[in-house]
């Protein structure tokens, strides 16, 4: 995979959220974008969403050298957790990533997204979305 990374707007951030069903393979992809963005030296920031009370990805991700947040105890994409998605979105974008990677619980349903994008376009004013992917493995 070959990434062309556009660096003119410092502002800008591309955002990926990987969604699929438990053990398809969701953090074991998220690893390798990790690793991969890591040699090139690419800012990134992760939003972990586990679906229990433990943030298991978290500790296979292991050491984190970059921005890292999980939302536990529900899927992200539910109204119950939905303020505190937002939330830990908007705070993850203040620390100026170039990549915004979010991994959904693996029941998770990110039809929703797409109105958190539009809200999320409104309320951060500093921060362009430069590109939204959505990942389904």
């Amino acid at each position: 995979m070959d990434l062309e990374i556009d660096k003119e707007n410092e502002h800008s951030v591309n955002i990926m959220i990987l969604t699929g069903f438990l053990g398809s393979g969701k953090t074991t992809f998220l690893k390798h974008i990790i690793q991969l963005l890591f040699e090139k030296s690419i800012k990134i920031a992760v939003l972990m969403n586990e679906f229990g009370e433990i943030d298991v990805d978290g500790q296979i991700l292991g050491q984190k050298n970059y921005e890292y947040k999980e939302v536990v105890g529900g899927s992200i994409f539910c109204s119950c957790k939905h303020d505190q998605f937002i939330d830990m979105v908007q705070f993850l974008l203040t620390k100026d990533p170039v990549f915004l990677i979010i991994e959904s619980s693996g029941i998770a349903d990110p039809f929703q997204f797409y109105e958190d994008l539009k809200i999320l376009s409104r309320t951060t004013h500093k921060t362009k979305i430069r590109s939204f992917n959505a990942i389904g493995i």
